[in-house]
Formats: structure tokens, sequence, C-alpha cells
């Protein structure tokens, strides 16, 4: 889920959800710089809180892993 919508050719346009005006975000009530990770289903996956100025860290990657790797066991 972001605030800002992913660019045409990036890849993550068919797998981002675009919140304008943050109501999703809003609703489910959680800070500015959070990721929101969403099932196809709809359903909330994960909430993990970001860093976008420190590009060495990764939690968006890191929790997505953690739940797909955990989904082939």
């Amino acid at each position: 889920m972001s605030r800002w919508d992913a660019p045409l050719d990036s890849g993550l346009r068919d797998r981002a959800l675009f919140d304008p005006g943050e109501r999703a975000t809003h609703r489910i009530g959680v800070l500015p710089d959070t990721a929101v990770l969403v099932r196809p289903d709809g359903h909330v996956a994960a909430i993990v809180p970001i860093d976008p100025t420190d590009e060495t860290k990764d939690p968006v990657r890191d929790i997505y892993v953690q739940i797909t790797q955990g989904a082939t066991r």
C-alpha cells in the first residue's frame, strides 16, 4: 500500500495498492512511514515501520520473504 502510484514500467503497478489521500492507512490507523502488506484477498498480512532515509534496510522485503518462505514449509 503506498501513497505514491507505482510507475507504469516498474513491474510493481499490478501488485501495488495506490492509496490516494491515505484513506486506507488512516482507516487502519498506522503512522506515516509504515508499510502495510495486503494479501490478494484484501486481508492485511503485515504492518512494519520503514525508514525511507535508510537505503541499507528493506523491512518490506524481509517480511515478505519471511511470510512467503513460511507458506512453503
